[in-house]
């Protein structure tokens, strides 16, 4: 009789590790004691020996007691590292000399900005990292590797901003500040810096900006200078992976060396070598990310196993690079890149052979790309809904149609790029034909409209683990009857539409009133069934409100009510919302963002059955009858009575059933520190 499972140890202590991970992050979350994991130790040892006797499998036993172990050490060091990320030791307000070494540079929304490391202020060492913002004239020129100096306020970083961890945390950047003059640079040899940069300056100088970011970041996985709606056109087309440095770009350096090491006939130590030598330092050059360190873990202990001749196994080898990634740095489990780089690498390794056996009646070459990139779509499904709030229905047709069309610019891009770097003269000549097909994917994908082909509206939340539950069913590392499998599946796919179901429409004939924001500003959300009405403080950005609105299943919008003035409607400008029902204070007359959006100057106007009607022009309020719901982003609320109002001032003279916040720590249920809240009514 077939076993269920067949257990991997790697895997088994992989997984232990991340949950103690997990748990350590739950614990400062909560800011619940670490002595509670100490606690559960001796109940768990004492489970776990009295099942081992009662089995008599020794073997099962000590691999309970050291998963027990790894669960605690995990727990331990994130629990640590998130306490030690908080405590800053700055004095807020207070200019510093700092002094550091820039180890990344690139480009924002209104500018440029570096990340610091081995940082001192006023002469004193820290650790982690400064993210500091360069206004336009910063003082003398940086790039990566140079020293620099200069004197500015410097914040520290709270370690769980709206209700969850901070994402400049996992790259242990613990401060910011703004550069508005005054920087002396020294130039400083940095062997991976000097390549990036000198990689950054053969693209700009050769080619228009937009190309030269998407092909940078093809290259090493740097994003930041990559224009916001174009970046959004290849998430919704479900082929922003190509972005994130790992096993199409390390595989693909890796075996162009496999093969020349084939051509010259290399005897196998030295063709190991001479593989590995180069993605090791491919991935230097992309700053060790961890979807980068993944593959290239992965690629040695394939390497190492042949020397051996060893067997190879896809999800020992994934385990492996997952526990290494995770000792040296805990919180890299919460990294987006990771977890789709793990979770499209685990869905190829379980599902693409039962799904293979699916499409028998298909050419291999094609049913081999599809059964990739079904399984990997699947398993990423999770991460992407996490992070982005949506699934792209387009990205399973386009990984099977684009990529292997992206794979060969890719490499065409590698070649042709190196070669221009180190032989400058020939860049010009080169450069502008080798980006051509870049170039009309880039215009394809901006132009296809894919965000109309976008699944949105589950959350996160309860779904993930009913999602992988599913997954269950389909793989064949899992020994189950066809009957079990159809029963897992359709009680996982009941228990999604359940949830989704609830979440999203509940309650049937009532409102909901969403609230989140981000440092720019804040956000509300005025649902009533699939018709949504959404109020915009000044500064918000543009990706942050599409992923509020996804994951709410919110997006189709009647109305978007602009409170702040021209700062709010230049900035919804650039949003690509699918709205032009506008409105603003009526007191901006003439006030037209760029584009072709028209704003309505209506004091009082009807959406959805709810009347609105502005107070000024950093207030709103919403009412039908049963419930009166105000909006103030102002400095003052000095009239009315309402159900709810949502501001951030403290100086209230209303009265009021409910009281939210958007940014206001003073304000009991805030958006910064309980993460999205919801109202119904």
């Amino acid at each position: 009789m077939k076993k269920i499972i067949n257990p991997r140890i790697p895997v088994i202590f992989t997984l232990a590790l991340s949950a103690g991970i997990y748990l350590g992050y739950i614990f400062a979350l909560k800011d619940i004691s670490l002595l509670w994991i100490t606690a559960t130790v001796p109940a768990a040892a004492v489970f776990s020996v009295f099942w081992a006797v009662f089995n008599k499998k020794y073997a099962t036993l000590a691999v309970a007691f050291i998963s027990l172990f790894i669960i605690c050490c995990g727990a331990t060091g994130s629990n640590l590292t998130l306490e030690e990320y908080s405590k800053s030791r700055i004095i807020y307000g207070k200019e510093y000399l700092v002094t550091a070494t820039v180890s990344e540079k690139g480009k924002t929304e209104n500018g440029e900005y570096v990340i610091l490391n081995k940082i001192s202020l006023d002469g004193e060492k820290k650790n982690g990292k400064i993210i500091a913002y360069l206004d336009e004239i910063y003082g003398e020129f940086c790039d990566v590797g140079y020293k620099v100096s200069f004197i500015a306020e410097v914040e520290g970083k709270d370690v769980f901003p709206y209700g969850k961890l901070n994402r400049y945390a996992q790259d242990n950047v613990k401060y910011s500040c703004f550069v508005h003059g005054g920087m002396k640079a020294k130039y400083a040899f940095s062997l991976f810096g000097d390549v990036r940069s000198a990689l950054r300056r053969t693209l700009y100088k050769n080619t228009d900006g937009d190309t030269a970011a998407v092909a940078y970041a093809m290259l090493t996985g740097n994003t930041q200078s990559i224009e916001e709606n174009t970046i959004n056109s290849f998430r919704q087309g479900g082929v922003a992976h190509i972005f994130a440095v790992s096993g199409l770009h390390i595989g693909l350096v890796f075996g162009i060396h496999s093969f020349i090491c084939r051509i010259i006939k290399s005897n196998k130590y030295l063709s190991a070598v001479l593989c590995l030598m180069p993605i090791l330092f491919y991935a230097g050059v992309c700053g060790f990310t961890s979807s980068a360190l993944r593959a290239l873990i992965m690629c040695t202990v394939s390497t190492v196993a042949k020397l051996l001749n060893a067997k190879y196994d896809g999800l020992n080898a994934l385990a492996v690079a997952v526990s290494v990634i995770l000792i040296i740095s805990p919180l890299n489990l919460f990294s987006a890149g990771l977890q789709l780089s793990v979770c499209a690498v685990g869905g190829i390794i379980l599902l693409s052979k039962n799904f293979l056996k699916r499409f028998s009646k298909i050419p291999p070459k094609i049913k081999s790309a599809l059964g990739v990139s079904v399984s990997a779509q699947a398993a990423t499904a999770p991460v992407l809904l996490s992070k982005f709030g949506y699934l792209s229905i387009s990205g399973l047709f386009l990984n099977i149609l684009v990529l292997p069309v992206l794979s060969a610019v890719f490499v065409l891009l590698f070649v042709t790029v190196v070669l221009a770097t180190v032989v400058p003269a020939v860049a010009g000549f080169i450069i502008p034909y080798a980006v051509l097909p870049l170039q009309l994917i880039i215009s394809f994908f901006i132009n296809a409209g894919f965000e109309n082909a976008l699944i949105s509206g589950f959350g996160a939340g309860a779904f993930a683990p009913v999602f992988l539950l599913g997954i269950v069913a389909f793989t064949d590392k899992i020994n189950l009857k066809t009957a079990v499998r159809a029963l897992i599946a359709v009680c996982s796919v009941t228990v999604l539409c359940s949830y989704t179901t609830l979440r999203t429409f509940m309650p049937a004939d009532g409102y909901s009133v969403i609230i989140s924001a981000d440092i720019g500003g804040g956000r509300a959300v005025i649902k009533h069934g699939r018709k949504s009405v959404l109020i915009l403080s000044e500064n918000c950005y543009g990706s942050s409100v599409k992923t509020m609105l996804h994951d709410n299943y919110a997006t189709d919008l009647s109305a978007v009510i602009l409170l702040g003035g021209e700062n709010c409607a230049l900035s919804y400008g650039g949003f690509d919302l699918d709205c032009r029902n506008i409105y603003a204070y009526g007191g901006y007359f003439n006030l037209q963002p760029y584009g072709k959006l028209i704003i309505n100057y209506e004091k009082q106007f009807y959406c959805d059955g709810i009347k609105y009607t502005f107070g000024d022009g950093y207030s709103v309020i919403a009412e039908t009858e049963n419930f009166k719901v105000a909006v103030c982003t102002g400095e003052k609320v000095t009239f009315g009575e309402y159900d709810l109002l949502i501001t951030d001032c403290t100086d209230i003279k209303c009265d009021y059933g409910k009281l939210a916040g958007f940014n206001s720590r003073y304000i009991k249920n805030n958006v910064y520190d309980c993460g999205q809240l919801v109202y119904k009514f």
